[in-house]
């Protein structure tokens, strides 16, 4: 096993991949080329997720099959096929596993079962590649959305943060105020006020907008945290948690762009 092979395994190896759609298209997986052999039977299956070292398959099943599996010793031979765009041809490779447990679909599909089963030795090199490569994308892509950009007089004002007007609403009412850090999740302002204003848990609406980006960012979170700056000038730093379920995809993508825009930009010297 090549060493990008182990450090994948060695890290990733009961990080489970759900098989949608999007992630078949991505990996090459070739879906009409799923199958399991059991005592000569072969069946084929949906994946319906895997890690390296198992994987929940969906197949149709007749209780005949019951008795191969069992004369087997619960044994099954998976076979999986992947496009790669390195290769001029599909790859196929079989994986000896084992089968933990079924449980039927429901009970408008009685013939139909979830089969969860572990794979006896590690699996081929390819497919720990395919799913690390995958994983490590993915994982560096969430550290990028959970990055916390700080901005200062440098890169808020080359974006036009420092100029342009932001709002937080609070009770319908919007307060201006100074954006000092922002992230996917969550951000951090400096704003005036009285310590009534900010009340921990309650609902706010932060109101955006940058040059370079058109439209703006409407943010819904909740205060998260408030601490006093200057109690003789009321100025507070509160920070805002968004609620990810209600900020519209739209707003999310414009707080991303918002990011690299920042982290792009020269900052003054």
């Amino acid at each position: 096993m090549g060493k990008k092979s182990v450090d994948f395994y060695d890290k990733y190896k009961d990080y489970d991949i759900t098989f949608n759609q999007n992630i078949i298209d991505t990996l090459g997986l070739v879906s009409d080329q799923i199958s399991f052999k059991c005592g000569g039977i072969k069946i084929p299956c949906i994946i319906y997720s895997s890690t390296m070292t198992g994987a929940r398959l969906i197949a149709k099943l007749e209780e005949s099959f019951f008795e191969v599996l069992r004369k087997q010793w619960n044994t099954i031979v998976l076979r999986l096929t992947f496009n790669t765009i390195d290769q001029k041809q599909d790859i196929s490779f079989i994986i000896n596993s084992k089968l933990k447990n079924h449980n039927q679909y429901n009970s408008d599909k009685p013939d139909y079962y979830f089969l969860n089963v572990d794979y006896i030795n590690k699996p081929p090199n390819i497919l720990i590649d395919i799913i690390g490569t995958h994983i490590l994308k993915k994982v560096s892509s969430q550290k990028r959305m959970e990055e916390r950009i700080v901005l200062n007089s440098g890169n808020d004002e080359a974006l036009g943060f420092k100029v342009m007007e932001n709002f937080l609403f609070i009770s319908g009412n919007g307060k201006k105020c100074v954006i000092t850090e922002i992230s996917i999740f969550s951000a951090k302002v400096l704003i005036n006020g009285t310590i009534e204003d900010f009340i921990i848990g309650e609902r706010v609406l932060l109101l955006m907008k940058a040059k370079g980006l058109e439209g703006v960012g409407e943010m819904i979170g909740n205060i998260d945290r408030v601490d006093l700056i200057n109690e003789t000038e009321g100025f507070y730093s509160v920070i805002i948690t968004f609620n990810q379920e209600m900020v519209p995809p739209t707003y999310k993508m414009w707080i991303a762009e918002c990011i690299e825009m920042i982290k792009v930009k020269p900052l003054h010297k």
